[in-house]
């Protein structure tokens, strides 16, 4: 199952209605009717809900998550749309994704990656160098983030 954040989110709707038994116990915690405390359980559970599906790679990553707050928060080995993979390809200059990416994507994750990049710009380092994020696409013309990977030149 491919589902975009909005896709997501209607399911969950079509899952938790109001008449679900995670709606029964609010009302001994709540005010009058528990509305305010269903409204804030029911946000919780969505969002962990959400963050399952993301987790499980069954969200695709698309523009519309990564303005929630502007800042590029795919799962490793998760599907993101087009438009983010040539976002973060043309923000700068792209480096050759290793080969060892490559083939980490077919071990790890199952994703057969024909090409890719790592973008030009490091994300962050550890006591081994400078992080970037690694994208890779397929035959299939599908998009991923890889994760965060070392320059082989480091």
């Amino acid at each position: 199952m491919r589902l975009n954040q909005s896709e997501a989110y209607k399911l969950y709707d079509e899952l938790f209605t109001d008449d679900n038994p995670l709606g029964l116990c609010v009302s001994v915690f709540g005010d009058k009717d528990g509305s305010s405390v269903f409204n804030a359980w029911n946000k919780l559970t969505k969002n962990i809900f959400i963050k399952w599906m993301k987790d499980h790679h069954t969200i695709v990553y698309d523009m519309d998550m990564w303005k929630i707050d502007n800042t590029l928060n795919a799962a490793d080995g998760q599907e993101i749309s087009e438009d983010v993979y040539n976002e973060m390809m043309n923000v700068v200059p792209p480096m050759k994704l290793p080969a060892s990416a490559i083939e980490g994507a077919r071990e790890f994750y199952s994703i057969n990656i024909t090409a890719g990049f790592l973008a030009g710009e490091p994300a962050t380092c550890d006591n081994l160098g400078l992080l970037y994020r690694a994208f890779g696409t397929s035959n299939e013309h599908r998009f991923y983030y890889l994760g965060l990977l070392h320059h082989r030149s480091e």
